[in-house]
């Protein structure tokens, strides 16, 4: 999530696995400079979402996290993954999404998903949002730029 900080990030001691690999490319796509050095990250990012093409390969957790974060870009998004992660639902994160303003077409509520926002802000927003605004200190402060919202 440090791909939505402003600035550089480091994160150390990071898990060498495929899910991982996912989410560093979805980050790199949205338009974050990342350094991999053994078991570290250097992330740089301008906090900008750049409208991408994200393959998630089979890692759920990128996926989702991958759409909601799209949905703070104008321009539209398509993710997907390997025959196994296209098979799984989205659906009830893609009605959250549009019940905040994010535009989402899916295969049946499964991916590929295409998505376009930005969010307009509401319950649902804090709901999705809340782990990545624990992750980094300047995302709560991103989200508040699109979104209202008490908590």
């Amino acid at each position: 999530m440090a791909s939505l900080a402003n600035g550089e990030s480091r994160i150390e001691n990071i898990l060498h696995s495929a899910d991982t690999n996912a989410t560093i490319e979805a980050c790199k796509k949205f338009g974050a400079k990342i350094d991999e050095n053994d078991n570290s990250l250097v992330i740089n990012s301008d906090s900008t979402i750049h409208a991408s093409t994200i393959d998630a390969a089979n890692s759920g957790t990128t996926i989702r996290i991958a759409t909601a974060i799209c949905s703070l870009a104008e321009e539209k998004s398509t993710l997907s993954g390997d025959a196994s992660l296209n098979q799984r639902p989205m659906k009830p994160l893609l009605d959250a999404l549009e019940s905040l303003g994010a535009k989402c077409s899916s295969n049946d509520g499964k991916p590929p998903v295409e998505i376009s926002g930005i969010i307009k802000g509401g319950e649902a927003t804090w709901k999705y949002f809340k782990p990545v605004c624990f992750s980094i200190n300047d995302c709560s402060t991103i989200i508040r730029k699109w979104a209202k919202f008490d908590y």
